[in-house]
């Protein structure tokens, strides 16, 4: 499983290879989502959270998935919407920290309203 922090305009976004056990603890919290009342809200520039390209549909998954602003977007032949109960996406910015990309993460907590 790939994960893109979904980041920068006109320039490649930060991309890194998740672990066979990070994957796992994904697929985990991504299992049991409860439905969106709405879809995602688009951010046309900056942060728009995390893209995990997940081609071989692993865990019986959606092969595209974004998470950002309390919700994951599975998109297949459809598009579902789930809420983001398992904290998935500080989870990722976490990761992003952890790979390199510590400075980008700062800035967008940064940006990031309190809970």
């Amino acid at each position: 499983m790939i994960v893109e922090l979904d980041v920068f305009s006109g320039r490649p976004n930060p991309t890194w290879s998740v672990s066979a056990e990070r994957s796992m603890e994904l697929l985990d919290a991504l299992q049991d989502l409860p439905p969106a009342d709405q879809p995602s809200r688009k951010n046309g520039l900056g942060y728009r959270g995390f893209v995990l390209c997940n081609p071989d549909r692993v865990g019986g998954l959606a092969p595209h998935i974004r998470i950002y602003g309390g919700i994951v977007t599975m998109t297949d032949d459809r598009v579902q919407s789930y809420r983001d109960v398992h904290d998935i996406e500080h989870r990722l910015l976490l990761q992003a920290s952890q790979n390199g990309y510590k400075t980008i993460v700062e800035g967008v907590l940064a940006g990031m309203p309190d809970p």
